[in-house]
């Protein structure tokens, strides 16, 4: 089923209005309305406005109030909602849906988050789950799930694990292997790297992952060399690590570490006076980083950012929208939550409240056109969606290119 085709089926509210309207012109191009008939034809449209119960949609939205990624999801949702009642207020607009959003804080750790997800589907009657925003809680809320035939979305969950084995559970990030493919091709075609040093924490399950898939594409790659540095504590001392690399004519460095590792080894890489072109990953803050290395030339691949909202009218819309309602640009899992929340909704509205039906309509859905970009799925819980790969440069930041694997 098509998602476009979604408010003007025999029998329902849209159906009528238009029928009633295509009728009141045709009378009025015969001889002329009278007012009574005038005056009865708006009977009948009150009628079936007043008359036509509101679709009640239940989503439960499990955030963390501690985290920026839980303040962004929750604030997204309530973007959503007040776009919906806005509709609504419109007696031609689509066909009314009551959208209850049952927000739930879950604390920052996996036993807080499964015991606020049983306490949500005991008291409340839920048609799907948007959230957590982190893996390391919606991996254990999605086994779950799916064992209940419980259909969730998870914003920006980026692990493997999350859907793997699963019917009812959905991610909208692309995932870690598909990331860490589309930077080692952007390595090796785009920046027509020869010898890439491989700077990663192994003691970190997200870094380690990226590192690790991305050295195996790598090493798929003919003429292309490796100079790989694995280290277990924030408090090491890269010098030595980074200068024997800069000896040995490394000519790109991947580090795909969080900002408190990166900026350190980007303060090494100023000190040793080499000029290495950084490449990083979704773990950035793309501008704590800028701050600090003005004149760094880096790329990083992200899941969104307000670059690709210049260059695209819906997109941008909605960074403006966020933007007035919270006097802050949107991050990008309030991009990724938005999408989310509107993709479940719009399901919801063709086929029902049906878990087999909501899973089925997702799992096989063929285009949904989101803030974050054009999203597809493939019979499984993970998006076809770009990856985009963004530049530092000359204190700027800028949108370079996307990638698509089908």
């Amino acid at each position: 089923m098509l998602l476009t085709i979604l408010d003007n089926k025999p029998g329902s509210r849209s159906y009528f209005k238009s029928k009633l309207i295509h009728y009141a012109c045709k009378w009025f191009r015969v001889g002329g309305m009278t007012i009574r008939t005038l005056f009865f034809t708006f009977l009948l449209l009150l009628t079936v406005a007043c008359t036509e119960q509101a679709k009640t949609i239940n989503i439960g939205i499990l955030y963390n109030h501690q985290s920026n990624a839980g303040q962004s999801l929750l604030r997204a949702s309530q973007m959503v909602e007040r776009e919906i009642m806005e509709e609504q207020s419109n007696f031609f607009g689509p066909s009314r849906i009551s959208l209850n959003l049952i927000k739930k804080d879950i604390g920052s750790t996996q036993e807080s988050a499964l015991v606020a997800f049983r306490e949500l589907i005991k008291a409340e009657r839920i048609d799907a789950i948007i959230g957590p925003t982190s893996s390391h809680q919606a991996i254990p809320i999605a086994k779950l799930a799916d064992s209940l035939h419980l259909p969730m979305i998870s914003p920006s969950s980026s692990h493997g694990n999350l859907t793997k084995g699963k019917k009812y559970v959905f991610r909208l990030a692309f995932t870690d292997e598909i990331q860490a493919r589309a930077l080692a091709d952007f390595a090796s075609i785009n920046l027509n790297a020869k010898h890439i040093g491989v700077v990663y924490k192994a003691s970190n399950s997200y870094s380690s992952e990226i590192a690790s898939l991305f050295i195996e594409r790598v090493k798929q790659i003919a003429g292309t060399k490796l100079n790989i540095f694995k280290y277990v504590s924030s408090e090491q001392n890269f010098q030595l690590a980074l200068e024997k690399m800069k000896n040995e004519k490394v000519d790109l460095l991947f580090s795909p570490n969080f900002d408190q590792d990166v900026r350190r080894q980007m303060l090494v890489i100023e000190q040793l006076n080499w000029s290495v072109p950084i490449l990083g990953s979704d773990s950035w803050h793309p501008e704590n980083i800028r701050r600090r290395n003005p004149s760094l030339e880096a790329y990083y691949s992200h899941q969104w950012g307000e670059q690709v909202a210049a260059d695209r009218a819906k997109s941008r819309a909605f960074s403006e929208a966020y933007s007035k309602i919270y006097d802050a640009p949107p991050t990008i899992v309030a991009a990724l939550s938005y999408d989310a929340l509107k993709l479940v909704v719009a399901v919801i509205k063709a086929v029902g409240n049906q878990p087999e039906a909501i899973r089925t309509e997702i799992a096989n859905l063929e285009w949904f056109s989101g803030v974050s970009g054009d999203i597809r799925f493939r019979g499984d819980g993970t998006p076809i969606r770009p990856v985009y790969i963004f530049r530092i440069a000359n204190e700027k930041i800028e949108l370079h290119s996307e990638v698509v694997y089908e």
